[in-house]
This record gives structure tokens, sequence and C-alpha cells, in this order.
């Protein structure tokens, strides 16, 4: 069935077959805004904004997965490494109920003249 999926940042929906997987979704949108990632396509994920959901698992089906299409960020997933989501949505993260456990996680502080930010 086609199912229309919004992106966060992006004034433009998809209208995209959800019997696809969501590698294949993300592969999609990357083409039709001109996106490149330099860490490759295998890094590259989502995360449904509305539905508090990262997804770990782009071989799944998008009507699997998706419970969110009007709500989703483009995500990052390095297992062991990184998992970052765009648009503002990294503060909430380690919140998810399934979000990857890291061993050893590295807090920063970022210090700008008047102001500091925690991630």
């Amino acid at each position: 069935m086609i199912q229309t999926y919004k992106f966060f940042g992006e004034n433009s929906s998809l209208e995209f077959d959800d019997s696809k997987t969501v590698k294949e979704l993300l592969q999609y949108a990357f083409e039709r805004f001109d996106y490149y990632e330099p860490f490759g396509m295998d890094t590259v994920t989502i995360y449904q904004s509305g539905h508090a959901h990262f997804t770990l698992d782009t071989s799944r089906k998008c009507y699997e997965e998706i419970k969110d299409p009007k709500g989703l960020c483009f995500a990052y997933y390095i297992p062991g490494f990184l998992y970052y989501a765009e648009g503002g949505w990294g503060h909430h993260m380690s919140e998810l109920s399934n979000h990857p456990v890291f061993s050893h996680p590295i807090s920063l502080k970022l210090k700008f003249e008047e102001f500091s930010l925690f991630e």
C-alpha cells in the first residue's frame, strides 16, 4: 500500500510503498532530497519522534516498523559507537526503551562564551 511519509526539516512529503523495507525508504528519501552520507547508507536509519522509537533494523518492512509516518527524523546508528537523530531529538534518545546500550558512553560538555550545552 502507498503511504505518505514526512521527514522533519523537509517541506515535501514522500509517497512510498510500505511493503518495502525501511532501508529502501531511506535510499529513496536520500535520492529525492539529494542527500549524501559519507559514512555510507548502512549507518542511516530513522527515529520516529511522535512514537519515540529508534529503528535498529532497517531490513524490516515499513508497515511493520513505522507507526508514525508523519513524524520521521533521519538518524544514524553505528553499533557500539554512535546513535543520533537529526532535528534536535538527540536529548530524548537516552530515554527510549529500545536505545542501543554502550559499555563506555562518553558525555560531552561544550562551552560557548555565555552558555554551555550538554550532550
